[in-house]
């Protein structure tokens, strides 16, 4: 029985073992199958063991035997084609194999298969019915007829599934030569049924080899752990059988006493200390042997985004990243299909789109629902694919050849490759967006030169029809002025009786006519002032000037204009005021526009007060009405040149806008400061102030030209 145990228990329990690495790895249909398989396999085993062995009835675990390999064999075709995605599951196929084992395997527990088994001193012998060898022509011809697809696979197959192929064939093969040797051919020799178990752990050694080795179902990390662990208990189970037991019962001689146990004791303790560098020691042999395409992927992902912070050109992301990835996967080849670039690429991208899928697989692709892609793919020699998507839009693929290691990519490459795509599909992006803006910045410049040109050149017209307007004004003013001097000197004398005796009715519209041609003068002088001002002619000539007398002689020549409009107008002139060297023409004229403006302003029945006020550092002029006032948001553009608010407007259609423009340049030009504050609906205050040390001594006389 131990002979048995040592020859049968090797195979079960790495057939068991693999079992639960597979189930473990995924829940896909080829990975449940051969999960499926390999616990049919471990269960013929233990069938055949238990024969063997001569535990009890060897018969009946033979038949058990018979029939289980049905069992396995339909498992592992079925296998076969699920590893290679072939759509052959139909309901014929699945029928059919479910007849023929369920009609053949119960003839496993009759005497057609197995007519007696016997119990011996040299192991159990048993007499083939007359079916054996029908039964074991079925298995075996389901079994090849799964072979025979493993080397049909050939010819389409990938490198990396080539050879994977190539030792599932070994593995199988030998399996399967082993058993039909020992079982059909040799069935009564008993020494030759060693074959079986060995057979068998032959094959599942070789395929323990291509699952982590080459990959065949991405467990290399079960399998090491395992083997470190393995490795590990095996070998301090030995230290401490080997150097604490045995010593114990050879120098001790057992039972044990105290000093035994105290010996005991402390090599345990000794053990222990060295379990941790033993399993250190292992992870190390192992791993260098089983992952020597480990990388680490925070790391490359660290330096990776660090690199997609720094930069914003397309280019130096794409060839900087794909140095980075390279340098970690290690593929044959890495490339870029952008859908804004690869033109030539548009059929590969198309096909690519169309899959729907983020992460593609060559060797996983559906061929009979993909097949122009998966032939596109192995023409190009394209191992993976992997799209690049934001949130907004899809940019294209990352393409992967296969890996210079011939092993294929795990599912650890995928969820790496994955990020990646998405950290890099972001930082492209970020880059095409810069570039874009680069691009908007250099059009928008372009266009805001062209602009700045059209109005330099429109400017410069409007210069000249400006200096034209200016021209034709100073012009007419100048011919106007000469007429209008003598229009209003010879009103003058009519009314002071030099043409005889006048009535009071001609005293009265020639006093209309001396007004009107007054405020023709004062218009004529502001347009002669707007000219001078642009040319740099304007001048400033202080003269001694009374500025008391000046306000009382403007304010009788308004009285009966303000008579006519209704308007009450007040003039508080004080007793005394002190003589200032100002430009007496210039002042007259701002204070007459300021009154004038009032009477026209200010509704019938309303009232005007014009004020002078002396303090010790100043003097200060207004003159306040309750009239309409100015709307709050036309106040700051009020003494703009030609500018006039809505309502002045409809209150006096006549006017220029050129009054207050003129008061304020006056006021300023000679040091003063402009007061105005207005209510729309309730009245304005308009005036002006000087600060007594900023005007001239009144001693001297002062030229000033204002540019």
């Amino acid at each position: 029985m131990l002979r048995e145990s040592l020859i049968y228990l090797p195979g079960i329990i790495g057939t068991f073992a693999i079992a639960s690495f597979v189930a473990a790895r995924s829940r896909q249909l080829s990975f449940r199958l051969y999960t499926l398989f390999s616990i049919s396999l471990g269960g013929w085993l233990i069938m055949e063991y238990l024969a063997d062995a001569q535990i009890g009835n060897a018969q009946l675990w033979l038949e058990c035997a018979s029939a289980i390999a049905f069992i396995f064999a339909d498992l592992f075709l079925l296998f076969v084609y699920a590893y290679f995605r072939q759509r052959v599951f139909s309901r014929k196929w699945i029928v059919g194999l479910a007849i023929l084992t369920v009609g053949l395997a119960p003839l496993s527990f009759t005497r057609l298969v197995v007519d007696h088994a016997a119990k011996s001193p040299n192991g159990v012998i048993f007499q083939a019915g007359p079916f054996f060898t029908m039964q074991t022509l079925v298995v075996v011809g389901i079994m090849v007829a799964g072979l025979a697809n493993l080397l049909l696979q050939l010819r389409h197959a990938s490198a990396l599934r080539r050879s994977q192929v190539y030792l599932l064939l070994l593995a199988f093969t030998g399996g399967l030569v082993g058993n039909v040797f020992a079982g059909f051919i040799f069935a009564t020799n008993r020494y030759w049924q060693i074959a079986r178990p060995i057979s068998i752990f032959l094959m599942l050694s070789v395929i323990a080899y291509a699952m982590v080795y080459r990959k065949l179902f991405d467990i290399r990390g079960y399998a090491v752990r395992a083997v470190t662990y393995a490795l590990t208990i095996v070998l301090v189970g030995g230290l401490y059988v080997g150097a604490a037991v045995l010593p114990a019962i050879h120098f001790l001689h057992a039972p044990l006493h105290q000093g035994t146990i105290v010996y005991l004791s402390v090599l345990t303790l000794v053990v222990a200390f060295f379990f941790h560098p033993l399993r250190t020691y292992f992870n190390r042999l192992t791993s260098r042997i089983f992952l020597r395409d480990y990388y680490d992927p925070q790391e490359t992902l660290d330096r990776l985004g660090d690199m997609l912070v720094r930069t914003v050109d397309t280019q130096e992301i794409e060839d900087k990243s794909q140095a980075l990835i390279e340098a970690t996967l290690r593929p044959t080849f890495m490339r870029y299909l952008l859908l804004a670039r690869h033109t030539d690429e548009a059929s590969l991208l198309h096909h690519l789109i169309q899959s729907g899928s983020d992460i593609i697989l060559t060797d996983e692709i559906d061929n009979e629902r993909f097949r122009l892609l998966h032939d596109t793919l192995r023409k190009k020699d394209v191992a993976l694919a992997v799209r690049l998507r934001t949130s907004h839009e899809d940019l294209g693929f990352l393409i992967f050849g296969y890996r210079r290691s011939g092993a294929p990519y795990t599912g650890v490459d995928r969820r790496f490759v994955s990020v990646v795509a998405d950290e890099v599909a972001i930082g492209l992006q970020n880059a095409l967006r810069f570039q874009e803006i680069e691009r908007f910045n250099v059009t928008l410049q372009e266009r805001i030169e062209e602009a700045t040109r059209k109005l330099r050149r429109t400017n410069e017209k409007l210069k000249t029809l400006d200096q034209t307007k200016d021209d034709f004004i100073s012009m007419a003013s100048h011919q106007l002025r000469t007429p209008l001097t003598s229009v209003k000197g010879y009103v003058s004398m009519v009314l002071d009786g030099d043409a005889g005796k006048i009535t009071p009715l001609q005293r009265k519209l020639l006093n209309q006519s001396f007004v009107s041609a007054q405020r023709m003068v004062y218009l004529i002088s502001d347009l002669l002032n707007v000219s001078r001002l642009r040319t740099g002619k304007f001048v400033i000539e202080a003269i001694p000037t009374n500025l008391a007398t000046v306000i009382k002689d403007e304010i009788e020549q308004l009285v009966e204009t303000a008579a006519g409009r209704n308007v009450q107008l007040i003039y508080h002139k004080p007793e005394h005021f002190p003589t200032l060297m100002l430009d007496e023409t210039k002042i007259r004229q701002v204070i007459m526009n300021f009154i004038d403006n009032a009477i026209y302003y200010t509704q019938s029945g309303g009232h005007i007060t014009v004020n002078l006020t002396e303090t010790p550092k100043s003097i200060e002029f207004t003159v306040v009405d309750d009239g309409i006032g100015v709307p709050k948001h036309e106040q700051p553009h009020l003494f703009s040149k030609f500018y006039r608010a809505a309502n002045a407007k409809r209150a006096r259609p006549d006017g220029t806008g050129l009054g207050l423009f003129m008061a304020k340049k006056v006021i300023i030009a000679q040091g003063g400061a402009i007061i105005f504050k207005s209510q729309e609906s309730k009245g304005s205050t308009f005036g002006f102030s000087f600060a007594k040390a900023k005007l001239p001594p009144t001693s001297t006389s002062a030229v000033k030209n204002v540019a």
